[in-house]
């Protein structure tokens, strides 16, 4: 016997069928979209060849499941397995909060601080005590700053001990990048490649006019053309996703900047992905007026996705079935800020006072908050009853663990678009 998957999603418009639990997405003529939609309404019924073969293809891809099983159980199992896996460490490594640019909108602003070589030596001896500890089989680096390329040297001396520790000992290692691209020069390049760097996140913000108003460097002097120089070069080796950040001085500049980097060829590289994300708190230090709300960055997102598909280019989609939601959800999952100590969210930079309120431990003497720590580890979905009862829960699972730490959760933009999500979904598939 056999019953409907409570994760299917039908999109009547377009003939499409998405599955949140599986990720198989099928789009369908009419003739199978009616077979389809008759064996979803009776699942158990005497059917002809022809449609035993939909059935079969809806059972295997998730659609339908054996009765009596339960998908939320399953799907608790797999994000406990996840997030208390040790031998997953993902390390989010700010070796400096210095920065070249004045963003009019940055939280880090007046920041400083790089990482002494003392704080370097007890990351290493950190990273491996956690190796021999907890038997790490996959070391994931995220440089991240301030502007990590200021740090260049610092980055690649550790890199190439990063690299040393994993071939010893037989484990993956792999890293990504998110920089401001304007000091990520052709050698450079050629130097992360060896560090074994695959992933960039490069920002910008609009055309070159609107670009320069936002993400300038110190004295004003525009980046725009320095960026495009460089992210030119380094997404022939790397796979780059362009990030927008979007608020009310630039939302109509998007078609724009989309249309000049089509212009420019980069629709054509596959290596490249586009999204845009909503300016907003700890990414908004002007006025609270220039924002847009959540609802209202909805559907400029949609909008704005629409176009890159338009323009030829691949949306970088949140829509991925996850095991869980992002690194601070993970036993091994850690943010080592320059002074050597240990958070679990990048977004515990965004002030002194955060900084201090959400510090683990520090890489000399390892987790010592273990009531801070334990609150990290205690969040989950499964004990929510609206994520247990959401169709996109495994989608999203729960959302960004930081808004639950502080008393509230943060939905995906795609469960208040969800089947325009989908659409999405389908034709960026057919991007490649």
């Amino acid at each position: 016997m056999m019953e409907v998957s409570k994760y299917n999603r039908i999109v009547n418009t377009e003939k499409l069928a998405f599955n949140a639990f599986s990720g198989a997405l099928c789009e369908f003529d009419s003739k199978e979209w009616k077979m389809f939609k008759e064996i979803l309404a009776k699942p158990n019924n005497t059917f002809s060849r022809e449609y035993e073969q939909i059935r079969k293809k809806m059972f295997e891809l998730g659609y339908l499941i054996p009765e009596g099983y339960s998908e939320i159980d399953i799907l608790k199992t797999k994000y406990l397995k996840t997030k208390f896996d040790p031998r997953y460490m993902v390390l989010t490594i700010i070796p400096t909060l210095n920065c070249n640019f004045a963003c009019t909108y940055c939280y880090e602003k007046d920041k400083r601080g790089l990482m002494s070589n003392e704080v370097a030596e007890s990351l290493l001896d950190f990273v491996n005590d956690k190796i021999l500890r907890d038997n790490i089989q996959y070391l994931d680096v995220h440089w991240y700053g301030g502007e990590p390329l200021l740090a260049f040297d610092l980055i690649e001396d550790l890199s190439e001990n990063f690299i040393k520790i994993c071939e010893e000992r037989g484990i993956y290692y792999q890293a990504m990048m998110v920089t401001n691209g304007f000091l990520l020069d052709n050698i450079k390049v050629k130097r992360l490649r060896d560090q074994h760097l695959t992933f960039l996140q490069i920002t910008i913000d609009g055309p070159k006019n609107v670009h320069d108003q936002r993400r300038f460097l110190k004295g004003r002097r525009g980046s725009f053309d320095t960026i495009i120089k460089n992210l030119l070069y380094a997404s022939k080796y790397f796979k780059v996703a362009i990030r927008v950040n979007v608020d009310r001085e630039n939302a109509a500049s998007l078609n724009e900047l989309l249309e000049y980097l089509q212009s420019i060829g980069l629709h054509k590289n596959k290596n490249i992905t586009i999204y845009c994300e909503r300016a907003w708190g700890a990414l908004s230090c002007r006025k609270k007026t220039i924002e847009f709300s959540r609802e209202e960055f909805t559907n400029i997102s949609c909008s704005f996705n629409e176009k890159v598909l338009t323009t030829g280019f691949k949306i970088d989609l949140p829509f991925i079935v996850r095991d869980a939601y992002c690194v601070a959800d993970k036993l091994n999952g850690f943010v080592i800020n320059y002074d050597g100590s240990i958070l679990k969210c990048w977004e515990d930079l965004e002030d002194e006072k955060e900084m201090i309120n959400m510090k683990i431990g520090t890489v000399k003497d390892g987790i010592t908050n273990l009531n801070k720590f334990s609150g990290w580890m205690n969040i989950s979905p499964f004990e929510d009853p609206e994520c247990v009862d959401c169709e996109i829960l495994p989608l999203c699972m729960g959302g960004c663990p930081k808004f639950i730490m502080k008393g509230h959760k943060l939905c995906e933009h795609a469960v208040r678009a969800y089947e325009r999500y989908i659409y999405f979904f389908r034709r960026n598939q057919g991007r490649r």
